[in-house]
């Protein structure tokens, strides 16, 4: 029975996709606020999206807020734009991340914060006729603050919130109703540790003496 309900709730589900997504469209609408777990920055892109290996730096905030307060400068703040898709010829999608840190002290800790800004373009609204009844220019932001604290030498642990809104009707009325945007509120928790080590190798002569034979 709970297959079969469970059978059931995926081809529902398929259906309301396939219904979302007629022949013709050109996007569909993703609800689930994916944007946030878009690399935010070139260099831990450019290494399979490795950031929490990285040393901590103004992009701590989106990979783990906990490194923030064993970063190595006193503050720091970054930007970062990614035209996103525009190899596919799709020239309205857009992501935009501002991160930055400030170091209280030794005791005091770290503040961080960060402004995340999405944009997906122009999406087209249909009635169930297929008319054109509007467009709007979707997008989603987050904005998220956090504490840091370094614990011991090598270990450090941190906190943040994120307030995050996903408008991506514009305000549209469907069957008399308004939409409204999508708002929520989420927390990140992270810890790091580090530990510098050092690999060394005896060196030792080739020897440049050798055999060859043929059989």
């Amino acid at each position: 029975m709970r297959n079969g309900i469970i059978l059931l709730a995926l081809v529902a589900q398929a259906f309301a996709q396939a219904q979302s997504t007629p022949s013709g469209q050109i996007r569909a609408i993703t609800t689930a606020v994916p944007f946030l777990l878009i690399c935010p920055d070139a260099r831990s892109g450019g290494m399979a999206e490795t950031g929490v290996a990285l040393p901590p730096n103004m992009y701590s905030m989106h990979w783990n807020i906990g490194a923030l307060a064993l970063a190595e400068n006193q503050g720091g703040v970054a930007f970062s734009y990614t035209p996103w898709l525009r190899a596919l010829g799709i020239g309205d999608i857009n992501h935009f991340y501002l991160p930055g840190y400030i170091h209280l002290g030794e005791r005091a800790g770290t503040i961080g914060a960060s402004l995340t800004f999405f944009s997906l373009g122009k999406i087209e609204f249909t009635d169930n006729a297929g008319i054109k009844t509007g467009e709007y220019d979707a997008n989603e932001f987050s904005f998220s603050a956090g504490y840091s604290r370094q614990l011991a030498t090598n270990l450090s642990a941190g906190v943040a919130l994120k307030y995050i809104q996903s408008n991506l009707t514009g305000a549209t009325t469907v069957g008399g109703l308004t939409t409204q945007p999508g708002r929520s509120v989420a927390g990140d928790m992270g810890i790091y540790y580090q530990k510098d080590f050092t690999l060394k190798m005896r060196p030792r002569e080739v020897p440049m003496t050798f055999r060859w034979g043929a059989h």
